[in-house]
């Protein structure tokens, strides 16, 4: 009665601090924090405790950690400290930290068949049961043997226990004529049968013709549990006056199963820990292995028959599979170089970081990034790389203006049109359905992207691509795009940046520096003036040697560009064929034929290669065509083999 009022007292706690939680404003949160307290509730999906703040309630997840210093559980009463992050009115437990373990008493009744200076046999309704004694035992009465007891243990039943307070409940006068013990049968003769009553304590008990047999059989066998009436000391080959059957030999073997870490594997046995205890399993040429080879660290899942206690139990099947190690996680940090953080994520160790949209910045162009962030391996900071654009570069900005002037053009009626045009902006996560692209009339056209687009089969839009493109004039929807020419690569972009006038690339400072020079010849010798308008560099820059004049080109630039990072390509494909051999496979991702390879560091299932016709999820390194990680999705069914033909 006590312990349901405290249940019905506990859920009305809990229910006022629900409601007092949800009265609180939601603009105070707590990021993190930690209490201590008496464990007074533990469910599957949460605990609550007492605490100097009344009851709290926490939310516990898989990730929650325990750290109970050894014990194997919680009890109610347990002091502990929970380590908390709140969100809104939910606190969820990140830690819970054990401080002060309450020892439940387990207690055992019976009557003493033995008595020992290291341990009491006593004798349960169904059980006999050895316990360890020693001086720290605590012993109310005069013990002996016969006598009725009631005993305060720590332990396993099956794992040797230890006594700490035994009570004398009952004393016996006299050593009984009879006194009974049970256990299982492993030997049996016409004049002898022993009795395991524990893994390693067995008793040796005479028959004879006045030996009578009852319970759920009149035959014994090897292998029955039994309770046996005997005359005289257990210890000395005594006289069994009734052996009573309680259940009789399964006849079939028993398989049971058991969960744990691999510990060691030896070439008879391995060693499995459950978390509570360590137990060894016998193995051999009957023992099937599933899954991954047993190793230390792994976890197993192992059947077996026989008992475990007994260290004779033997496997028939292990299943074991290499256990995940838990994620290190690594910050990093992307920024733009001018004071503003772009972009902050979340990394798990050896994977790739996702990068923001590219940054713009006005008077620069956006180059790339200062480091590969495709393989994280600690808290990293990338910085955006940029170059100085040249002064005539705001020619564009003229562009927008004639934008007004095809839209008034077309009938209050909806009609296509079709213009050719360099791709000037694609798509981004900012914008993921429109682009930019500008008419050979310097018009710059918004476009809208939706799924009824027309677009040749294998070809992904980029910028600088010359295309021919048909859209509705007035949503802007684009219809159908052509590929007239594709962009040019950035090496050729910038050869056509060194054919611009000078005016266009030559930096800021070097203009400065040639204003005295312009002005001391226009007062000295105005006619050199319309040579320096084209030869000036030419003639300065070769002045060391003639040979150096592409050198000193990238020299002036304000800005040094690493190569550009590796670019990861993720989605849904459909294997074409793989080849085992050379490490090798080809997929359709994306709407294009792909071949790629793979190494040590790519991530694929144990035992599995790509076959024709898989549907897989795959992540790989566009600019090394590498394979990063790859999973299957659905396998198509085999087709059913043909019937031999008759005859």
């Amino acid at each position: 009665m006590e312990k349901k009022i405290r249940i019905v007292f506990s859920a009305v706690l809990v229910a006022a601090l629900v409601l007092v939680l949800g009265a609180c404003s939601k603009e105070d949160k707590v990021e993190m924090g930690i209490s201590t307290g008496t464990l007074k509730e533990a469910a599957q999906d949460s605990i609550t405790i007492s605490s100097d703040d009344g009851l709290q309630q926490f939310k516990t997840t898989g990730e929650t950690v325990y750290d109970l210093g050894g014990m194997d559980e919680l009890n109610l009463d347990d002091v502990v400290d929970v380590e908390y992050h709140s969100s809104g009115d939910t606190m969820t437990a990140d830690k819970i930290i054990l401080r002060e373990h309450v020892q439940k008493d387990l207690t055992f009744n019976g009557q003493v068949v033995d008595v020992t200076d290291k341990a009491v046999t006593v004798t349960g309704k169904s059980l006999t049961v050895s316990f360890t004694i020693n001086d720290e035992t605590e012993i109310k009465g005069e013990l002996s043997k016969g006598d009725e007891v009631a005993l305060v243990y720590m332990g396993d039943l099956n794992e040797y226990p230890y006594a700490s307070v035994i009570n004398v409940s009952k004393e016996a006068d006299k050593v009984p004529e009879k006194t009974v013990v049970s256990g299982t049968v492993t030997e049996f003769t016409e004049k002898s049968m022993l009795v395991a009553i524990d893994s390693s304590t067995s008793y040796r008990f005479e028959l004879d013709k006045n030996t009578s047999v009852t319970g759920a059989s009149k035959y014994v066998r090897v292998g029955d549990t039994v309770k046996i009436t005997f005359e005289g000391d257990v210890k000395s080959s005594p006289k069994a006056s009734n052996i009573d059957i309680v259940k009789e030999k399964s006849e079939k073997t028993e398989i049971r199963l058991v969960n744990g870490t691999i510990e060691s594997v030896a070439k008879n046995y391995v060693t499995l820990n459950t978390g509570k205890k360590v137990y060894m399993i016998q193995t051999g040429k009957n023992t099937k292995y599933t899954g991954d080879k047993p190793a230390k660290g792994y976890k197993s899942e192992i059947q077996y028959t026989g008992t475990l206690s007994s260290g004779k139990a033997q496997a028939i099947n292990i299943y074991c599979v290499k256990q995940a190690p838990t994620p290190t996680v690594y910050k990093v940090t992307f920024v733009d170089g001018f004071g503003k953080t772009l972009k902050t994520v979340k990394v798990e160790k050896g994977k790739a970081a996702s990068a923001p949209a590219n940054p713009q910045h006005s008077g620069y162009k956006f180059k790339g990034w200062d480091k590969s962030f495709n393989k994280v391996t600690k808290d990293m900071t990338v910085t955006a790389l940029w170059e100085k654009e040249a002064k005539p570069a705001p020619a564009p900005t003229p562009a927008p203006t004639p934008e007004p002037e095809p839209k008034p053009e077309p009938e209050p009626s909806e009609q296509t049109a079709t213009v050719d045009a360099v791709i000037t902006e694609w798509t981004s996560e900012a914008n993921p359905n429109s682009f930019k692209v500008k008419a050979d009339d310097q018009t710059e056209l918004g476009l809208n992207i939706e799924d009824d687009l027309d677009i040749p089969s294998g070809y992904l839009p980029a910028v600088g691509d010359k295309v021919r493109v048909t859209y509705m004039d007035k949503s802007m929807k684009l219809i159908k795009m052509e590929l007239l020419e594709k962009a040019k690569s950035d090496d050729k972009d910038k050869e056509e940046d060194k054919d611009k006038p000078e005016e266009e690339t030559k930096p800021d400072d070097q203009k400065e520096e040639t204003k005295p020079e312009e002005q001391s010849q226009e007062e000295t010798q105005p006619e050199e003036k319309q040579e320096e308008a084209q030869p000036e560099e030419k003639q300065e820059e070769p002045a060391p040697a003639p040979e150096p004049e592409p050198e000193p080109a990238p020299e002036p630039e304000p800005v040094i560009v690493e190569p550009e990072p590796d670019v990861i390509i993720s989605g849904e494909g459909i294997i074409e064929a793989g080849d085992p051999a050379t490490n090798t496979f080809t997929v359709t991702i994306n709407g294009s034929s792909v071949k790629l390879n793979y190494d040590k560091n790519s991530k694929y299932a144990t035992g599995y290669f790509p076959q024709k016709g898989d549907k897989v999820k795959i992540e790989y390194n566009k600019s090394k065509m590498l394979l990063n990680d790859i999973q299957l999705i659905e396998r198509p069914e085999p087709a059913a083999a043909e019937a031999p033909a008759e005859g």
